[in-house]
């Protein structure tokens, strides 16, 4: 059993992964300032709620775009659990070729990601991801990570905007009753689903447009349990991808496999 955890700057994913797949995942608020005893405190009572226990876990493996917590959970795992950690960075072998002009700049998230749609899916295909930022990652047909393109992610760039307006309320988004809103409330919902759907399925659109062939639209994220409905240009929804991918990049990665894959 494998405990797969992927860091973004607002929260953290954490999953039981086995060869039958992702077997349990849940999310935690991600916190530089906490130890790795309180980070293992929370992620165990957790588990242990739902009849897991984190003493399984024969390995560790992190994508993690937050370095202060990067560190957090290498000492997590190798100090606190006494597993085996392997960190999504440089020098790790995905079996991902990166044909970009900096492969040090792509995140250690799209890179799981981007492997675990490899493991389920034929390429090429475009991944959007919906999370802290809104991202779309390009894998053409010879499994090579040829780009991505960043937006805005839907719940920071509502809480910006209610946080610099003086009389815009806080609102928990969910599905607009009407496109043309009858209240704030419901004009939030609208300009916000619909729009952000339209971002979504409107860029889909250009880089598909931008490279030969076909490519699969795959989707994962957090903003998919409010927008999924309305986008029209998704064929997968897949919200476990990251976590295939790195207990994918585990595999890859045991000694008797590792000699003969690309390095990240």
């Amino acid at each position: 059993m494998v405990l797969g955890i992927t860091v973004l700057n607002q929260l953290t994913t954490v999953g039981i992964i086995n060869q039958e797949g992702v077997v349990f995942r849940f999310k935690v608020r991600s916190d530089p300032l906490r130890t790795p005893f309180e980070y293992v405190l929370q992620i165990k009572e957790t588990l242990n709620q739902h009849k897991y226990e984190m003493e399984q876990a024969q390995k560790m493996v992190v994508a993690s775009v937050v370095p202060p917590i990067t560190r957090i959970m290498k000492e997590l795992g190798e100090e606190v659990l006494k597993i085996p950690t392997l960190i999504v960075a440089p020098g790790i072998k995905t079996g991902l070729s990166l044909k970009v002009e900096n492969p040090k700049e792509v995140g250690a998230d799209l890179i799981a990601l981007a492997v675990g749609a490899l493991s389920q899916y034929l390429p090429p295909f475009i991944l959007v991801n919906c999370d802290t930022a809104t991202t779309f990652s390009v894998v053409n047909q010879n499994r090579e990570f040829i780009g991505v393109a960043i937006a805005p992610g839907i719940f920071n760039s509502l809480n910006s905007l209610i946080e610099k307006t003086a009389l815009l309320p806080g609102i928990n988004l969910g599905a607009p009753r009407e496109v043309v809103g009858k209240n704030t409330e419901e004009a939030l919902k609208s300009g916000f689903v619909y729009g952000f759907a339209g971002m979504i399925d409107s860029m889909v659109k250009r880089i598909q447009q931008s490279q030969p062939g076909k490519f699969k639209v795959i989707a994962s994220g957090e903003c998919l349990s409010v927008i999924a409905p309305y986008l029209q240009n998704i064929e997968v929804f897949d919200e476990d991808l990251g976590l295939k991918g790195l207990y994918q990049i585990n595999l890859i990665n045991l000694p008797e496999r590792g000699s003969t894959n690309k390095q990240f």
